[in-house]
């Protein structure tokens, strides 16, 4: 059975990703989490939103924290997990320099504005 990702690992993951000047969209359940401002239930996933241009420097960080691709639908759209059953569901794209999705997962104009609450702090959350 998978270890549950936690308040704490996600909030800390979010905080290394603003320290090296990386925006990350939450989504998925930890995303509504963060706009309801509280967690609702265990998750056992995070999934998340970058552009790709940070794709690099987002995996080397996983990495040294022990995770590995697990699974890849396409380049645009994989999971890394680690040896604790923890898994990270990455969603990349390109941004045009208006802000507009330009290739990748293609969300829905405005989808990416949301902000939300993970213990506290301010987190950028898919909506």
């Amino acid at each position: 059975m998978p270890t549950p990702i936690t308040l704490e690992e996600v909030v800390n993951f979010y905080r290394e990703l603003e320290n090296l000047g990386i925006t990350v969209w939450i989504d998925g359940g930890w995303g509504v989490d963060a706009l309801l401002g509280a967690q609702t239930r265990p998750h056992s996933d995070l999934d998340i939103a970058i552009q790709q241009k940070d794709l690099e420097e987002v995996l080397k960080l996983l990495s040294v924290q022990g995770y590995q691709e697990i699974r890849r639908d396409n380049q645009w759209n994989f999971v890394v997990g680690d040896p604790h059953g923890r898994e990270i569901d990455i969603h990349a794209f390109i941004f045009d320099e208006e802000n507009k999705i330009i290739d990748g997962i293609k969300y829905l104009e405005g989808s990416l504005t949301g902000m939300g609450v993970l213990g506290g702090h301010p987190a950028h959350s898919g909506n």
